[in-house]
């Protein structure tokens, strides 16, 4: 419903605050296609919600095109591998970016290295992504799915994505 409300109006918006509104993977394609109409969009807060990798990966689709991001907020989210790969290398061509928060997830440690590594390549200059002091790495995303089962699942909705807008 907001999502719906928000693509109809605020051609202009740069902030948006959803933090712990139990959003879920089923909430997403809603609220990335209302995203994907905000080219201002400079702070997006989504954390305390349950995106999963799903969310993660379907989120990281419309990352690329805000070059304004400055922060991304995905604290606390059931992310894990998969959707926090997505997400670090959506975001590593917006250079504006000075804050990302993936801290509190479900990133095995092995993993946290090469994100570290992606982010420290794409922002040399400045540390953008917040600590992992408090991600649990035993837990696991509820999507836990196979690479290629999640490709899939997000080239499916980037297809639908395209569509809805080639409609408009």
């Amino acid at each position: 419903l907001i999502a719906n409300s928000l693509m109809k109006s605020a051609a202009k918006l740069e902030s948006l605050g959803l933090a712990a509104n139990d959003i879920t993977v089923s909430s997403c394609p809603s609220i990335v296609k209302c995203l994907a109409s905000k080219p201002e969009l400079r702070s997006l807060d989504i954390k305390e919600n349950e995106l999963g990798d799903r969310g993660a990966l379907l989120l990281s689709t419309i990352l690329q095109s805000k070059g304004k991001l400055e922060t991304l907020d995905l604290y606390q989210n059931e992310i894990g591998r998969a959707g926090a790969l997505g997400i670090v290398k959506s975001v590593s061509g917006c250079k504006s970016l000075t804050r990302l928060d993936l801290n509190a997830n479900y990133i095995p440690t092995w993993c946290i290295d090469e994100i570290i590594d992606v982010m420290k390549k794409a922002f040399p200059e400045k540390t953008v992504l917040s600590e992992f002091d408090e991600n649990d790495e035993d837990m696991e995303d509820e999507d836990n799915q196979e690479p290629q089962e999640l490709q899939a699942y997000t080239q499916s909705f980037v297809d639908e994505l395209a569509s809805s807008f080639a409609n408009l």
